[in-house]
């Protein structure tokens, strides 16, 4: 689905700092939406998505989302039942809120695994959050992440040298939010000369 706005997506690997990046751009007044937003949204209106494929993450008819997170952390076959199962869902809300944005110049994505599960063709361009790794895992620990977490995370990710390559360009994060912000300025400011 192409249309008049520039589609920009947002991506990078966990902790880079791809959210700081959407407040950006949400306080430029570009309209954005979180796939990861999208999921939660899905699941507090209807968490029963998931009821024939996880019975077991289900007490009492309510979801438990901790009991769901360990169940898809501790087996991969799981987690991709459960991408089988919300992917269709997302695409199609990310594909509303596109038509529903068509009129306005450019409309941002952040899509943590663009490049690993997403159509390349629907993004004008792809930006990518960067911070080192030490960096990385210091804003996943002060999140409550676990090492364990942080590192089995990763194999879901493409290595970030083809991250880089993929993306039309790497925003480093890792200087401030005011340098990362200016980065993200300049980007803009090339996406919309004539």
């Amino acid at each position: 689905m192409k249309n008049a706005s520039i589609i920009i997506g947002i991506t990078g690997l966990p902790g880079s700092g791809k959210s700081n990046l959407l407040r950006c751009l949400r306080l430029l007044g570009i309209p954005c939406l979180s796939a990861d937003r999208v999921v939660q949204d899905i699941l507090e209106r209807n968490p029963q998505v998931l009821m024939t494929a996880f019975p077991e993450v289900f007490q009492e008819g309510h979801l438990n989302k901790k009991l769901l997170a360990q169940t898809v952390f501790e087996s991969p076959q799981a987690l991709w039942v459960l991408e089988d199962v919300l992917h269709p869902l997302v695409y199609q809300e990310i594909q509303d809120f596109i038509r529903e944005h068509m009129s306005n110049p450019l409309v941002a994505l952040e899509i943590p695994l663009l490049f690993e599960t997403s159509d390349l063709s629907l993004f004008d361009e792809i930006l990518e959050a960067h911070c080192d790794e030490q960096e990385r895992h210091q804003r996943l620990l002060s999140r409550g992440w676990s090492i364990e977490r942080i590192n089995g995370s990763l194999h879901r990710y493409i290595k970030q040298e083809e991250r880089h390559r993929l993306a039309s360009q790497v925003i480093p994060t890792d200087q401030g939010k005011v340098k990362a912000w200016l980065y993200m300025k300049n980007a803009l400011e090339h996406l919309c000369k004539p």
